[in-house]
């Protein structure tokens, strides 16, 4: 049976400040692909719900058929 698991705590980290200053970059380089990732799921999701939106506007004879109010 293996053993039950410890408690691990956390108390400091010794980085430099530099070290640290390097990290932040490359999270923040590596953040740039995920936002455009992001704004694309966010885009689409949008475009669905204005579609729909319109859809059920044109259903109940809000807007016309040319799409003028």
């Amino acid at each position: 049976m293996a053993p039950a698991p410890k408690e691990v705590v956390i108390t400091g980290v010794d980085i430099s400040f530099f070290s640290a200053v390097g990290l932040m970059v490359k999270w923040s380089l590596a953040s740039i692909p995920a936002m455009f990732i992001v704004s694309f799921l966010c885009a689409v999701f949008f475009a669905m719900g204005g579609g729909a939106v319109a859809a059920i506007a044109a259903a109940i004879g809000a807007i016309g058929a040319n799409g003028a109010g």
